[in-house]
């Protein structure tokens, strides 16, 4: 083999471990909140927050804002939204009540698990109450 072609194969590593990084950067960045859950919250979820259910009420951007979700056997404060029996997961009992003047926004990537989702129906009727 010719001396000069020994000398010949490092600039194609480079360009394909420089396109290889290139790539990897635009399909993170284009993930955004997705991370490691495959898709980033959406509202009318309930989420895991700090070990309580969260309702997520809006998701402008990469903070969320979201509301608690209470004990159902609880005190509800007056103003309280009921959401559906089975909007904080399987096995979970009846209504639970969120609390609309307890709103706040959070990064998203504090939410841990989704909990449940209310019924697309059910959140049309309630999500102006946030």
């Amino acid at each position: 083999m010719d001396a000069g072609m020994d000398g010949m194969w490092w600039p194609a590593v480079l360009l394909v471990l420089v396109l290889g990084l290139a790539v990897a950067l635009a399909d993170g960045l284009g993930r955004g909140l997705r991370g490691r859950r495959g898709r980033g919250p959406r509202p009318g979820e309930v989420w895991w927050l700090d070990g309580e259910p969260w309702l997520v009420v809006e998701v402008p951007g990469r903070r969320v804002r979201v509301a608690p979700v209470l004990a159902a056997e609880g005190a509800a404060p007056p103003g309280a939204v009921w959401l559906p029996a089975g909007s904080t997961g399987e096995g979970r009992g009846g209504p639970a009540p969120a609390d609309p003047d307890r709103v706040r926004a959070v990064a998203a990537r504090r939410l841990r698990g989704l909990v449940g989702v209310v019924e697309p129906e059910a959140w049309e009727r309630i999500r102006e109450r946030f």
